[in-house]
């Protein structure tokens, strides 16, 4: 796995940035995880947000309305 993608419509996303640490935490009708590792990119559009990034851990948690996607092991170019 070496390109990470995820896809998602959203009403509500906020992306937080720490040295080593990020969290998204998002809203969602609809989430698709498509995945591999290494650089992060987050693009906002009217009702779709786009996220590429690469990690060496991810976790999605899904909840009813609600989905969390905290990854570690982020490093900066």
């Amino acid at each position: 796995m070496r390109e990470a993608r995820l896809v998602f419509r959203v009403r509500e996303a906020r992306l937080v940035f720490r040295m080593r640490e990020a969290r998204l935490v998002f809203r969602m009708r609809e989430a698709r995880l498509v995945f591999r590792v290494r650089e992060a990119r987050l693009v906002f559009r009217m009702r779709e947000a786009r996220l590429v990034f690469r990690v060496r851990e991810a976790r999605l948690v899904f909840r009813v309305r609600e989905a969390r996607l905290d990854f570690r092991g982020f490093r900066s170019p």
